[in-house]
């Protein structure tokens, strides 16, 4: 008889090289699934996968199938639930040993041996980040300055893509979105690339809002 019977479900926080941190891991059974809810810390997108041990964290499997939710990869910070359907994919699952691991693993390099370039250089760069943010009006009227730190990542061919704020200014939500919208006009990157062979690699852009005498 196919069935699932848990006395106890723990589940374990995982840190490792190259991951994202991975809090708040808790899983309960729903009719015949199991869902696992956990939070990810950082904005850096990564790949996610669900690992199960039934003998108290001794060994694991490798990323189980049919499962469906905050999976795969792309996934960013925040509260996230990923559904497992079990009897799809094992007759039974029985147990007090029964642990569950997340695996969040970045997409890309922070470092590689040709980082990616702007066409034109950093001066080109800035100067098209230049024309195409506005100063703020709340900001600008509350004297508020500040440098915003926008991260993103320049895929294989070039492309920029998942752009988030890691670092604002207080009082200054303005500058956030100014910033986010005049990044995500930009063109595409010469890519980063590692012994020849294109890479995703993130990047971070500072970008400081001041004003000046006039």
């Amino acid at each position: 008889m196919r069935k699932i019977v848990f006395q106890i479900i723990l589940s374990v926080l995982c840190l490792s090289v190259q991951a994202q941190k991975v809090s708040n891991i808790r899983a309960e059974q729903r009719g015949q699934d199991i869902v696992v809810l956990y939070s990810l810390e950082e904005t850096s997108p990564c790949e996610v996968s669900l690992l199960l041990s039934q003998d108290d964290g001794v060994t694991w499997s490798s990323p189980l199938k049919n499962v469906s939710g905050d999976i795969g990869e792309n996934i960013s910070e925040g509260e996230k639930q990923v559904k497992w359907k079990v009897l799809e994919e094992r007759e039974q699952l029985i147990g007090d040993k029964i642990r569950f691991k997340v695996l969040a693993k970045l997409t890309a390099e922070f470092f590689v041996q040709e980082m990616p370039a702007y066409p034109g250089g950093e001066k080109a760069l800035y100067e098209f980040l230049y024309n195409n943010i506005t100063y703020p009006e709340q900001e600008k009227s509350q004297y508020i300055e500040g440098t915003v730190f926008v991260n993103f990542v320049v895929e294989k061919d070039g492309t920029p893509s998942n752009f988030t704020v890691t670092r604002g200014v207080e009082g200054g939500k303005g500058f956030d979105r100014e910033a986010l919208a005049a990044c995500k006009k930009l063109g595409k990157f010469n890519p980063g690339k590692q012994n020849g062979v294109p890479q995703r690699v993130f990047l971070t852009i500072p970008i400081k809002f001041t004003l000046g005498d006039n």
